[in-house]
């Protein structure tokens, strides 16, 4: 039987299809346990391991670092974790969910120069400007 296909039985001019999305590693085949899924057999065969803060790429030809709000803190995995909701990573390739930080917080961090005292950050992190009269920070 060719990739694909299986036939248990001896003297059958016929062999048995594996189920939808299934398919077999090899030819000849005895046994529907041999039908494996598609999917996790093209990825087995096809795909290098990534290392960790990597997956592999759309079509499986190499991979590619996770993005900003995700990580992957295993090798060979086949894709990234999300973030909890309301966090996100400072860069691409993490490969810790503790690189995973209060997504505010980091825009602060990234955009914001630490203003002096007497100084406050600008609407949308742009800059500092001087507190009002009555206001100190």
């Amino acid at each position: 039987c060719g990739v694909g296909a299986y036939q248990p039985s001896r003297g059958q001019t016929e062999c048995l299809a594996c189920p939808e999305g299934y398919r077999t590693e090899a030819v000849g085949s005895e046994s529907e346990s041999s039908c494996v899924a598609a999917l996790e057999e093209y990825r087995r065969v096809r795909v290098a391991p990534c290392e960790s803060g990597w997956w592999p790429t759309l079509g499986f030809e190499g991979c590619t670092p996770c993005g900003v709000g995700a990580y992957q803190p295993s090798r060979g995995q086949t894709e990234c974790l999300a973030c909890p909701e309301g966090y996100r990573t400072e860069a691409v390739g993490s490969e810790s969910e503790s690189s995973c930080v209060a997504a505010l917080e980091e825009y602060r961090r990234v955009r914001v120069a630490p203003c002096e005292s007497g100084w406050w950050p600008t609407l949308g992190f742009e800059g500092c400007t001087p507190c009002g009269v009555g206001a100190y920070q």
